[in-house]
């Protein structure tokens, strides 16, 4: 596919061969390298492109008389090596297992080494030079010595492959093991310390660059050179080492020749001639693609990976919500339009599942695309239909599978009659002082809010006009004290966080409202007529405060909210000076549910959850007193509707968490993940490992010799963008030359 050249107003372009419209923080880090002076003719972006530090993962920069080592990256010389063997499928047949077991005793992985290192590995050249690298790691010889040929931890791996003849493949992805992280680490804080002392205003701190000629540049560039040729080197004794095995059973130990080797890097700099000028490349998770150039793009486990062919190229979605959403933020309920469009950060409110609390976080990434979404429903019963939320079908939403929160696309939750995450109290921590918690001052608040009008007029004179406090009758009350006037003026553009963070206080501040303008039903329900949707932000926030579960309808022009918490109820009835609360009814039924069927099948459960499960009811969240499901977090049911348009969306990434929340339009909350930009991945590891299960990795890894145990679930093939998508915007820079399928894999 063509690239795009994005419109982003640098001095040099920007050729993008992305599959995703690029995010702002993706769109800014682009802009931050085409704005250096030293960059070449322009930048170019790789299909899987996404956030890195400093430069984007997927780029390609060149750069004259100038490196900059974190664009290089610490995983110096990171890259792919593969073989290509004489030998076909059949021969496998039964062997793979103790091929797989064979080689995991010669190859040690994570974060081991080999107790000794063989007559190979000490015969490199390279070693001669190690006295000369930079001070900073000569203590870390031996330790380099011992880890090459090992594997490594993350995305590092070795697999046998066959190809779509049935040849036997050899792959393997590694780089410059820990010490090409230390030497990088080294100059790059070099670099820093350099550009801090010249003055130097980068648009990004690790932008931090050396200058050819200089010292610090010669330094950097004699160490690069090592560290990517200890990389190379490192791939080629693991390679040897897993070429003997296979021999082994296939050639009875006989050495055979390969009928084809490739051995690439894809993160690391060289020195390269470009429209007839000689510049420095850095390719950063990208491999380079000139004429003839054998390169290897790998897929995920269990999925397909392919041998290419560089074509010798010059110039080298995500999922939202409609703009009038809700979400809820450190200053309250706003459209996440307006979220996105603030001169100033603001922060989300966000669930950490392990503390099992809610927590402030900022906003990592934010994005805006116009594309087809659709509606979906949120009630306990479908009658509730005008409770909705518009957003793109892939979105994920937090629900329960066997008990345990996870995340899946709404279409699927829909097409499965299954239910979402509500969350009924959300509590963050508090920034006032003992002091400071002024609980009549608050209830004051309440009752101003309620029916009252806030002016300023042109005279000194400041007026606040609401219903009395004492009494039933209702009277005009004017309060023309500044000082008062003023606190509260202060007070209002924060009063939403102060309630999400102190209960004691939202609850004062929710009296006040229910004597200003509320109402206790026989029934023992409490009744809000509003009249005006900023108030939403305030009683919202003052339920999930308290843990109050609310519901939300129209009434005429005005919107009405309920509630029957009698725990609550009791309280407002001591505090309460209009409004006369009596005794209320006992509850025969909880407001706080989950779907039986979501959470049968896991370690949690309670009597009738089996029979429950099978009629796909809700069961009381009182009924489970395991700590591990969360009190505060309910379901409601969802429904798709038959109702689509096009209309512009927005996302946002979330720092640690990667959640946050939404809201229907009657105000219910929905728990939801922010989309993934990983490299490769679909859902982040924590994601995978929520969502997926020892089962589902066995399903998916059929006919794959590999560990299929619970440590690895967060490499399930699932969890994983299709290979497809990403080599379909390659057609103009590569070719094709084998497609592999593995059959064998051993994960760092």
């Amino acid at each position: 596919m063509p690239y795009e050249k994005l419109d982003l107003n640098t001095d040099k372009p920007v050729l993008s061969w992305a599959t995703h419209p690029l995010a702002t923080r993706e769109s800014q880090m682009a802009r931050n390298v085409a704005s250096l002076p030293f960059v070449f003719k322009h930048v170019a972006l790789m299909p899987d492109v996404h956030l890195g530090k400093g430069a984007l993962v997927g780029s390609v920069v060149a750069t004259q008389d100038a490196l900059i080592p974190a664009a290089v990256g610490v995983d110096v010389g990171c890259g792919m090596a593969a073989l290509k063997m004489p030998f076909k499928a059949h021969q496998l047949e039964g062997k793979l297992k103790k091929m797989r077991k064979d080689i995991e005793a010669v190859i040690p992985v994570g974060f081991g080494e080999n107790k000794e290192a063989d007559k190979a590995v000490l015969n490199w050249q390279r070693w001669a030079d190690f006295k000369e690298l930079h001070g900073g790691i000569q203590n870390l010889e031996q330790k380099a010595i011992k880890q090459m040929c090992s594997l490594g931890t993350g995305n590092h791996f070795i697999e046998v492959c066959l190809d779509t003849e049935d040849s036997i493949w050899l792959m393997l992805h590694s780089g410059s093991r820990g010490i090409g992280n230390q030497l990088a680490q080294c100059h790059i804080s070099t670099a820093k310390e350099l550009a801090k002392l010249a003055e130097n205003k980068l648009p990004d701190p690790d932008l931090a660059h050396f200058i050819a000629g200089t010292p610090e540049f010669e330094a950097y560039w004699r160490d690069l050179q090592w560290a990517q040729d200890y990389a190379r080197y490192n791939r080629e004794m693991m390679m040897a080492r897993v070429k003997r095995v296979v021999e082994k059973y296939l050639a009875g130990g006989k050495d055979t020749k390969p009928l084809l080797v490739v051995n690439c890097h894809h993160n690391y700099a060289e020195k390269e001639v470009h429209f007839g000028e000689e510049v420095y490349v850095t390719r950063k998770g990208a491999v380079r693609a000139t004429k003839e150039d054998y390169g290897i793009i790998p897929g995920s486990m269990g999925t397909k990976s392919y041998i290419v062919k560089g074509k010798g190229e010059r110039d080298s979605y995500c999922s939202c919500f409609v703009g009038e959403t809700l979400v809820l933020t450190e200053l309250g309920l706003m459209t996440i339009s307006d979220v996105y469009r603030a001169s100033t950060p603001i922060k989300l409110i966000s669930y950490n599942q392990e503390l099992q609390q809610f927590e402030a976080k900022n906003i990592i990434e934010k994005s805006v695309r116009d594309t087809r979404v659709d509606r979906y429903s949120v009630s306990q019963t479908r009658r509730r239909l005008d409770n909705t939320i518009a957003c793109t079908s892939d979105h994920p939403f937090a629900t329960y599978n066997r008990g345990k929160l996870t995340y899946q696309t709404v279409d699927r939750i829909a097409a499965t009659s299954g239910c979402v995450i509500v969350p009924t109290q959300v509590n963050i921590p508090s920034s006032l002082s003992i002091e400071e918690l002024d609980i009549n001052f608050y209830y004051l608040i309440g009752v101003i809010l309620s029916d009252g009008t806030f002016e300023i007029e042109e005279s000194i004179i400041n007026k606040i006009k609401g219903r009395s406090i004492v009494g039933t009758e209702l009277v005009s009350l004017t309060v023309s004290e500044l000082s008062f006037v003023t606190r509260i003026r202060d007070v209002l553009p924060h009063l939403s966080n102060l309630l999400l963070s102190n209960p004691y206080l939202a609850l004062y501040f929710l009296a006040g409202y229910l004597d200003g303008d509320g109402t206790i039903h026989r029934k023992g329900f409490v009744s809000i007529s509003i009249g005006k949707k900023q108030m939403f932000s305030y009683l919202i926030s003052a339920l999930l405060s308290l843990g109050v579960v609310y519901k939300v309808y129209r009434n005429r022009d005005n919107y009405c909210l309920e509630f029957r918490d009698n725990n609550t109820i009791e309280k407002l009835a001591s505090i309460c000076q209009r409004l006369v609360i009596g005794e209320p009814p006992q509850r025969l039924h909880s407001d706080k549910l989950l779907l039986a069927s979501s959470i049968v099948g896991g370690e949690i459960t309670c009597k009738g959850l089996n029979s429950l499960a099978k009629s796909n009811k809700m069961v009381a969240l009182s009924k489970f007193d395991d700590r591990s499901i969360d009190p505060n977090l309910a379901m409601n049911r969802l429904f798709a509707l038959d109702r689509s348009e096009n209309a512009s969306v927005y996302n946002f990434t979330v720092e640690d968490n990667h959640n946050y929340v939404v809201f229907t339009d009657y105000y219910t909350p929905i728990l939801v993940h922010n989309c993934s930009h990983g490299a490769g991945r679909s859902m982040s590891r924590t994601m995978a490992k929520n969502t997926y299960t020892l089962d589902d990795l066995i399903e998916q890894t059929k006919g794959i010799e590999c560990r299929k145990d619970t440590g690895i679930i967060d490499e399930i093939p699932a969890a994983y963008k299709s290979i497809d998508e990403v080599m379909q915007q390659q057609t103009d820079l590569v070719e094709v030359v084998a497609t592999l399928k593995q059959v064998l894999c051993i994960k760092g």
